[in-house]
């Protein structure tokens, strides 16, 4: 199977998925969020995303108050503020 979320973005003439991660301060990969079809933009359901992470972080019981967020700029909106 698979193949589920892909879909067309015509800048990169290719058919794309989009994944969240979240990462220590060292890159060690923490928990990621489910794959988005790569024809949306960069904060596509982004809120739900979070609270995806979130609540993965918080069943492995790892900390998640006090995060720094470091993103690019495609993600800089009011909503994650």
């Amino acid at each position: 199977m698979g193949g589920e979320k892909l879909g067309y973005q015509g800048r990169k003439k290719a058919k794309t998925t989009n994944s969240i991660f979240l990462c220590d301060n060292q890159g060690q990969m923490l928990a990621m969020g489910s794959p988005k079809s790569g024809h949306h933009h960069d904060l596509y359901q982004i809120e739900g995303s979070l609270k995806e992470i979130l609540s993965l972080l918080s069943e492995a019981e790892i900390d998640h108050k006090g995060l720094f967020l470091n993103a690019e700029a495609g993600f800089d909106s009011e909503n994650l503020r």
